[in-house]
Parts: C-alpha cells; sequence; structure tokens
C-alpha cells in the first residue's frame, strides 16, 4: 500500500546499541551506533590488551549514525589482522561494545 503520508522518523532506541558490518571486515568495517538522547559519540577501538588503537568521533547531535574504521591506528598506519574492540560512548554515558575481526 502505498500512501502520500510523510515518513516519520523511528524513535530513539531504548538503550545504546552498536553494530559492524561486515564482520570479519577488510579493509574497512562500518560501525552503526544508536544512543537513548542525542548528542555527539566517541567511538574508540582497542586490542584484545586493552591498547587503545584509534579513536573516531561523531560531533553529530544525533541519536543514530554511522562511521567507518578504515583499519589503521591514529598515526595512520594499518594495523594487523586481529580482534578489536569497538566501544561506543555518547555524552550521557550510554556504552556499546563490539568485538569485530580484522582479516587481512
Amino acid at each position: 500500500i502505498f500512501t502520500d503520508a510523510p515518513e516519520t522518523p523511528a524513535p530513539p532506541p531504548a538503550a545504546a546499541s552498536l553494530v559492524a558490518h561486515p564482520n570479519p571486515f577488510n579493509p574497512r568495517v562500518t560501525l552503526r551506533w544508536a544512543q537513548p538522547r542525542p548528542g555527539p559519540v566517541q567511538l574508540a577501538v582497542y586490542d584484545l590488551r586493552g591498547r587503545l588503537v584509534r579513536t573516531l568521533r561523531e560531533p553529530a547531535a544525533a541519536t543514530r549514525g554511522e562511521t567507518v574504521w578504515d583499519g589503521t591506528d591514529g598515526a595512520g598506519q594499518a594495523v594487523a589482522s586481529g580482534v578489536y574492540l569497538v566501544r561506543m560512548r555518547g555524552m550521557d554515558g550510554a556504552t556499546a561494545t563490539r568485538r569485530v575481526v580484522l582479516a587481512r
């Protein structure tokens, strides 16, 4: 059924979420995030030893968005194949973590 009614935006999620696609990935992964309240989002990539690999920021004041990680560290160098943890943190303290696998 088709109507002329405008699309209504999706309501904000009840909790923070983070989805990675494709996973495993090579050479980049798209990180789709959502948070309960609009605001900037910080995505941090860690190795399994807990060392910060790269910080990705989304300054838009939104409840949903997506960011691409290209498999490089903060200096722009390609990181090794392996398992990494991506943590999303919103301004209101909302957090979500996802494991991603880089297969070069």
